[in-house]
């Protein structure tokens, strides 16, 4: 049993594999609460009874630090894996936001005219000039044959409408090739996406992306962008 002053086998190994795994040494004491003192005093108490136990070509000891060592390296590096994922995620998340402007204020069109009440001509001319009721002779209004059916016109309410800026789309694109296929769904629900969603997005944007050349280069570098970012 250890003496009173030093640490137990478990919280040796545990604070061991948290230096070994890159933590400064006065930042892991002070998160434990561990006095500089008590831990020097631990090392040489557990390494003695070790190094005292191989002499006589023993080894349970070295073997059970050996596995309490090697679980708590493993969740160390597990836990700055994942807290290094959160802060690529919010890299990515910050550079697929775009500023959006408010569109112009439309001016209200000015009043008519109205005319006197005696039938006369009023001063007052209006600001701009009247629109004529009838189109330019140029313009024809089409004829019935060239007016489809209503059966075959889709409603603009039935068209899907996009729930990703093709930033946005860039960034979780990056996020699933750079993750494993089963964290896609975990991926596509911080997006707000779900199985069926996606389907619907992912067929807008192909299409959308086709056959504009110049949107398919922003999304391409942008997607590069995240990508290295996930993978730095």
């Amino acid at each position: 049993m250890p003496e009173p002053q030093t640490l137990n086998l478990s919280v040796f190994a545990e604070l061991s594999a948290r230096m070994s795994a890159g933590g400064k040494k006065s930042d892991v004491l002070a998160e434990a609460q561990v006095d500089p003192e008590r831990w020097e005093a631990s090392q040489q108490f557990w390494l003695k009874k070790m190094a005292d136990e191989a002499a006589r070509d023993r080894f349970a000891l070295t073997q059970k630090y050996s596995g309490l060592y090697q679980a708590a390296l493993a969740r160390v590096t597990e836990q700055a894996t994942q807290a290094q994922k959160a802060v690529k995620r919010r890299a990515v998340v910050e550079a697929s936001k775009v500023v959006v402007y408010a569109a112009p204020a439309v001016p209200a069109r000015p009043p008519p005219v109205e005319a006197p009440a005696d039938g006369g001509v009023s001063s007052t001319r209006a600001p701009g000039p009247v629109p004529s009721e009838r189109p330019p002779a140029s313009v024809q209004p089409p004829s019935v044959a060239s007016v489809p059916p209503a059966a075959s016109v889709r409603p603009a309410a039935m068209a899907h409408v996009a729930r990703l800026t093709v930033e946005q789309l860039a960034a979780m694109r990056a996020e699933l090739a750079s993750s494993p296929e089963g964290e896609h769904p975990a991926v596509r629900q911080r997006f707000g996406l779900d199985d069926a969603t996606w389907a619907l997005e992912e067929a807008h944007w192909q299409r959308k992306l086709a056959v504009d050349k110049d949107l398919f280069g922003q999304y391409l570098k942008r997607f590069q962008y995240c990508r290295a970012l996930l993978q730095r």
